[in-house]
Parts: C-alpha cells; sequence; structure tokens
C-alpha cells in the first residue's frame, strides 16, 4: 500500500467517481438560474436616463467549460455606451475627420481615411463622466449570490453520492 500525502484524498477522489454523471445537467441548470437572477440585479441598476441599456445585456452558459456570462456580451446588440455608462471616460480632446460625399454616399473604399477623402477637420472636447456600474456593481456581492446556491447544489450531489456507498 502507497502513503498518501494527504489522509483521505483517495476516498474523496472516489467520491467523486461515484458522483452521477447527471449531476453535469443539474450543474447547467443551476448555472442557468444564477445566470438569471444576476441578470434580473443587473436589470434593476441600468441606468435608464442615458439610454436603454437593459436590451444589451445577456446571458450565456456555455455547456463544454461550465462556465457562465452574463453582462454587455456582444458589441453587436450592446452600444458602444455601455462600456462608458459602467467604467466613465476621462476628458479628452479628439480630432474629428469627416469624409466627404460623393454621388450622395460616404465614399469608403479603404479601411483608413486617405487625405483626399477628408472633407473637413475639427477638435471635439468630450468631457469627462464618472462610472455608473451596474454590470458588476461595487456595493452587491453578485459572487455571494451564486455561491448560495453551488453550496446547496454541492451538498445534495455529494449527499446523493455518499448514500449510495
Amino acid at each position: 500500500m502507497t502513503r498518501e500525502r494527504v489522509r483521505g484524498l483517495a476516498d474523496a477522489f472516489a467520491m467523486f467517481e461515484e458522483i452521477p454523471r447527471q449531476a453535469d445537467q443539474e450543474l447547467v441548470v443551476e448555472l442557468a438560474v444564477i445566470g438569471r437572477d444576476v441578470l434580473a440585479i443587473q436589470r434593476q441598476r441600468v441606468p435608464v436616463r442615458t439610454g436603454r441599456l437593459d436590451g444589451a445585456l445577456s446571458l450565456a452558459v456555455l455547456v463544454d467549460g461550465l462556465r457562465l456570462r452574463i453582462g454587455l456580451l456582444n458589441q453587436k446588440t450592446a452600444p458602444f455606451y455601455g462600456r462608458i455608462v459602467e467604467f466613465g471616460r476621462r476628458a479628452q480632446t479628439v480630432l474629428v475627420q469627416r469624409r466627404r460625399r460623393v454621388d450622395g454616399r460616404l465614399r469608403v473604399l479603404h479601411r483608413r481615411k486617405r487625405a483626399e477623402d477628408i472633407a473637413a477637420s475639427y477638435k471635439l472636447h468630450v468631457s469627462a463622466r464618472a462610472p455608473r456600474p451596474f454590470v458588476d456593481p461595487p456595493d452587491l456581492d453578485l459572487v455571494a449570490v451564486a455561491t448560495e446556491r453551488l453550496a446547496n447544489f454541492w451538498s445534495n450531489v455529494l449527499s446523493r453520492s455518499g448514500a449510495s456507498r
């Protein structure tokens, strides 16, 4: 018999092997429930006066890796200002270059603006904006919401697997 480095480690591994394979599907369901709860909290805290960002919040359960993603996930559906509202922005002066129109349309042949395509340039002063976090608010522990549900899940799964021994 080989000596264990950690007492009871072999017994713990044996117990984990007995955990039913249904636990994977149950964990996916539990992650979806956790995601729904956190998404509801985020939608309550989203600022409405600056633009409707509650529709941009989304949820993705990645079954293969047993992962959960919640928030402003897709830039195509999430307006760009969602990040500005969440993280804020610093005051700055930016150079804006307007393209000239050809036949009523913007001339966009290349990714970069060529000198002959620029119709006008001006400086735009952008004011600072304080962050208003709603995806990960500092006053609310979103991990605690998940931890409570997962603790109940694991206690049920481990009790079921231990009961079959």
